[in-house]
């Protein structure tokens, strides 16, 4: 978890980490350099839950290199 400190808004707790995969985790069916590294640092923080239409056709590579089940509509 991992909790913010509003001025305003009082405390926030984030438990969740919800992302689209392309243009967001990846450009064109790759995933954004360093940023496997980058999730999991935050893996013992926050639950990492990923949804994607699969474009291009490379998740599963990407769910390999994020160590994730990700969620194709």
């Amino acid at each position: 978890m991992i909790e913010l400190n509003i001025s305003g808004r009082g405390t926030i707790r984030l438990k969740y980490l919800v992302c689209d995969v392309n243009g967001t985790l990846a450009i064109d069916g790759g995933l954004i350099e360093g940023l496997a590294y980058t999730l999991k640092t935050l893996r013992d923080r926050l639950a990492l839950h990923v949804l994607t239409a699969d474009t291009h056709g490379r998740q599963g590579l990407i769910d390999q290199q994020l160590i994730v089940a990700s969620l194709r509509k």
